[in-house]
């Protein structure tokens, strides 16, 4: 498998890649936070190898690389409580013998194998698009049923006459399970006694959570001084088992002992929910600042048309330097207001963003995507560069500082705006 990685960075310098496709207007990142368990990038090739490698147990034409009796504990089943799962594969049986079959998707790509050990028979279905249904297993599940129904005597005799070795560690079945409530019987066995401050810490943390960076939400609610957690329409009580530690029945552990709150280790953003109403006030403020900085220049030139009433205007002002400086300090104010208004009108159609920071830009975007996620960047450059042209203005021509005091306002304006966003 010459031509499968982990690295990023060979994946980044390989213009031919895949790119992986998602309801989302940016392109997924190479390195996700899923990479120990679906980081690999293969071919087609590489991945009809180690198909092989599977098929024949253990080995390649010519090469055993791994015991065929440990092979068999790969595709056995621990216990009877996992059924049809071994050790991250499903186990059924179709057309008379044992099938294999593994998959999974994610960040823009979508993958499924299924392999007859014993038919000799197996295909992967790699697909750059990150679908929400099952196409992807029904298209291989259907190629391989169809393959079987063209010879049906050939694949029965195979399966006849297949040999099978027993695991090298063979399924426990009848010593001591651990059943699929042993795992909650055993969290609520170790919950604390209730308590005044036990009520405290379950009222302090009800509300709404993020997850990460992400627009995926958890809802934590009190039932009975009891703390529910709800999960992509899914909802299961937590215990506590130490101050400020809480698990589901299934294990999940939500922990706000430390200085941030966290689910199953990843960092939960907490929604402010007080706070919303000054939020949205400041945001319309900054907005309506950002629209006037958009017109200040052509109402400004209208009245003074219409005041001058058709009189010069004094040479020295029309002259002066410092008349350039101020026209391009208006320009790069303008410039960064209309950013700002389209950075504010992202926040009003994700309004998740009020809350968790603004998308980091990172390597494998396109140019024009990397550019959308730095206007909030470039604008607080734009806003420091609009105060150092603005200030020595200010001191040093009277007739400019109304004009400088308003362009140095939108500037500030500028900077809280963004750097709300960012943090």
């Amino acid at each position: 498998m010459k031509d499968s990685t982990l690295d990023v960075n060979r994946v980044r310098g390989t213009p031919t890649r895949a790119i992986g496709h998602v309801d989302f207007p940016f392109r997924p990142p190479v390195d996700f936070l899923l990479i120990p368990s679906g980081g690999v990038w293969t071919t087609a090739n590489d991945m009809t190898r180690y198909l092989q490698f599977h098929i024949n147990k253990g080995a390649l034409p010519g090469n055993r690389m791994l015991r065929e009796d440990l092979a068999e504990t790969m595709y056995a089943p621990p216990n009877l409580p996992a059924n049809h799962y071994a050790q991250g594969i499903i186990v059924t049986t179709e057309h008379g013998t044992r099938r294999f079959e593994h998959g999974g998707g994610g960040f823009g790509f979508n993958s499924d194998m299924i392999w007859y050990p014993e038919l000799k028979l197996g295909a992967v279905v790699l697909c750059n698009a990150q679908l929400e249904n099952d196409f992807v297993y029904q298209l291989n599940k259907e190629i391989l049923d169809s393959i079987i129904a063209s010879s049906p005597d050939l694949y029965a005799q195979r399966a006849k006459s297949a040999v099978r070795v027993e695991p090298a560690y063979r399924p426990d079945k009848q010593g001591n399970i651990l059943w699929d409530d042993a795992l909650g019987r055993l969290i609520e066995s170790k919950a604390l006694p209730e308590s005044a401050a036990g009520k405290r810490r379950v009222s302090a943390l009800v509300g709404k959570y993020f997850l990460g960076d992400s627009s995926e939400t958890i809802e934590i609610s009190n039932r009975n001084n009891e703390l529910i957690l709800s999960l992509s329409g899914t909802t299961s009580s937590l215990t506590e088992v130490e101050p400020g530690l809480y698990f589901s029945l299934s294990g999940d552990a939500f922990d706000v002992r430390g200085p941030v709150p966290m689910f199953t280790n990843i960092r939960l953003v907490k929604a402010n929910t007080r706070a919303l109403p000054l939020q949205i006030a400041f945001y319309a403020i900054c907005g309506l600042v950002f629209l006037s900085a958009l017109f200040w220049w052509p109402i400004r030139a209208i009245l003074r048309r219409i005041r001058r009433k058709g009189a010069e205007t004094a040479a020295s002002a029309a002259d002066s330097p410092r008349n350039h400086l101020l026209t391009w300090v208006g320009l790069l104010t303008g410039l960064a207001s209309l950013f700002s208004l389209f950075c504010l009108a992202t926040v009003a159609l994700i309004p998740n963003l009020i809350y968790v920071p603004w998308p980091r830009p990172y390597v494998d975007l396109l140019w024009w995507q990397f550019g959308v996620l730095s206007l909030p960047f470039a604008c607080l450059l734009l806003a420091v560069v609009i105060a150092l042209l603005a200030a020595p203005i200010t001191r040093n021509y009277a007739w400019a500082r109304t004009t400088c005091f308003y362009y140095l306002t939108v500037a500030l304006a500028l900077l809280t705006f963004n750097l709300a966003i960012i943090l």
